[in-house]
């Protein structure tokens, strides 16, 4: 079972600055039964865990990216290319992490 998530942050400079916008992708999987954890999981103990390591790693990457743009920090490095990796048509969103299963949880960060 999955939950999907999608946070996203805004940053207003001053001076009339443009708006600088971040949006970041996770899912929380909860394992019924024996199926296998997801690829890349992480185990957490229960859905509390679960959801606050989702919070954390949205909120972590969506300020990483906001450190990375140039708009926010002219300082900051040239983008770097980014490999593309395939995702079958039944996979959830490249973007996702954490899992949490019951009684014990999972969560796993999942290559974007």
């Amino acid at each position: 079972v999955a939950d999907y998530y999608e946070a996203q942050i805004d940053y207003a400079g001053s001076g009339g600055a443009a708006r600088i916008t971040k949006t970041a992708r996770h899912a929380l999987y909860t394992r019924v039964g024996r199926d296998a954890d997801p690829a890349n999981g992480l185990r957490v103990r229960n859905a509390d865990e679960g959801i606050q390591t989702v919070t954390r790693q949205l909120l972590v990457h969506m300020l990483n990216d906001l450190a990375k743009d140039r708009a926010f920090n002219p300082n900051a490095p040239p983008p770097q290319a980014t490999p593309v990796a395939s995702v079958s048509t039944d996979a959830a969103p490249a973007s996702l992490a954490p899992t949490a299963a019951a009684p014990e949880a999972t969560a796993a960060p999942a290559a974007d």
